[in-house]
């Protein structure tokens, strides 16, 4: 972000990306659909050029137009009506405007159906995309692909992800997780 532009980060969570983001010279607008993640993100990443708002992805109360860019860390899978949510977020974002966007796939062919199912229910994952299946979503809204790339591609960082798996499972994710 660069200077006075206005940012939206969809699914804030603990805020640990907005504090961030502000330091660069914009202003944040932070939602959360979870009240408690809202309470959480200001409790822990407080800064005075971001504003955390409980508000669901469906339905922002933001006038059209109103941001420069728009960010989403894996959010999108988890919200039922995921088309509903990407086109607010593209109403809400000005002409030009840029929207980064990560969603959790788990189509790495190192990644088997028991892992996703797994996945799945513990994260309350409503879908996984492919590249195609949400570059389709995405222009359905009326957004343009410019890059689109996969990060969890190599045996170490699918390892990485499957440990913390096992952290979560007895409890032990650093951070409060």
């Amino acid at each position: 972000p660069r200077i006075g532009d206005q940012v939206l980060d969809v699914g804030c969570g603990d805020g640990y990306y907005d504090r961030r983001l502000a330091a660069s010279g914009c202003t944040v607008h932070a939602i959360d659909a979870r009240p408690e993640r809202v309470a959480l993100a200001y409790a822990r990443n407080p800064h005075p050029r971001v504003h955390y708002h409980h508000m669901p992805a469906e339905a922002l109360t933001f006038s059209d137009e109103r941001f420069d860019k728009a960010v989403s860390i894996c959010v999108l899978e988890h919200i039922v009506d995921d088309l509903a949510a990407l086109r607010e977020i593209h109403r809400v974002l000005r002409p030009g405007g840029r929207l980064v966007l990560s969603c959790d796939s788990l189509s790495n062919r190192g990644i088997g159906a028991a892992l996703r199912e797994r996945h799945a229910r513990r994260y309350a994952v409503q879908r996984f995309y492919t590249r195609e299946s949400l570059t389709r979503r995405l222009e359905e809204v009326g957004f343009r692909i410019q890059r689109s790339c996969f990060v969890l591609t190599t045996g170490i960082s699918l390892g990485i992800a499957r440990f913390t798996y096992v952290l979560d499972d007895i409890g032990r994710l650093p951070g409060g997780w």
